[in-house]
Formats: structure tokens, sequence, C-alpha cells
């Protein structure tokens, strides 16, 4: 999937720092910037 700038974002389940869900849905109407990178252990 691609997106463009302005784009509303898909919503997704992610896992965060503490291994906690979050959801993109959770932020509606509050800006959001996420910074996402592959773990490497």
């Amino acid at each position: 999937m691609t997106l463009q700038m302005g784009d509303s974002m898909p919503d997704v389940n992610l896992v965060d720092q503490d291994l906690r869900p979050w959801s993109i849905s959770g932020h509606v109407g509050r800006p959001l910037v996420l910074i996402l990178h592959r773990h490497l252990a």
C-alpha cells in the first residue's frame, strides 16, 4: 500500500516500546508522527 501526502492513515494495531498495544484509531483528530524502524535484537 502506498500513501500520498494528505491521505488518511489506515487503522493499524502496533506494539509500543513497553509492549503495550497501540492503534491509530486511538489518536484520531490529534497530530501524529510515526517513526518506524526495524528492531534488530
